[in-house]
């Protein structure tokens, strides 16, 4: 099985605390959706389903620190949870639609330049 989505959100960040560490709530909520999923099994296609429509939103939480002053290093995490959902996809084998629930948990860790 393989799976493609893509999304295009509004994002609202507030950080409560912003000097050397910083922490705060995270917000998203989609705005395009797309996404593909295709399974096989014994090498005969099962499903090869694609969406272009959707609904998304996420609530989390950013925390990160820059932990050198004169190299603009940042190094922080965000978890949350989010709702993502593909509606009125195809699946080009047989021609029936339905949707996809993607939701759940999520985790970013990050390492970056801080210019």
């Amino acid at each position: 099985a393989s799976a493609k989505a893509s999304r295009t959100a509004i994002l609202v960040n507030y950080r409560l605390i912003d000097t050397i560490v910083h922490i705060g709530p995270i917000f998203s909520y989609g705005i395009a959706h797309s996404g593909s999923l295709t399974m096989t099994m014994n090498d005969v296609a099962q499903v090869d389903y694609s969406a272009s429509s959707g609904e998304s939103l996420s609530a989390g939480i950013e925390a990160g620190i820059k932990p050198l002053i004169i190299i603009p290093l940042k190094i922080g995490a965000e978890a949350g949870i989010q709702t993502f959902k593909l509606k009125n996809g195809t699946n080009s084998l047989n021609a029936t639609t339905s949707d996809v629930d993607l939701s759940g948990s999520y985790i970013k860790l990050f390492l970056g330049l801080d210019i």
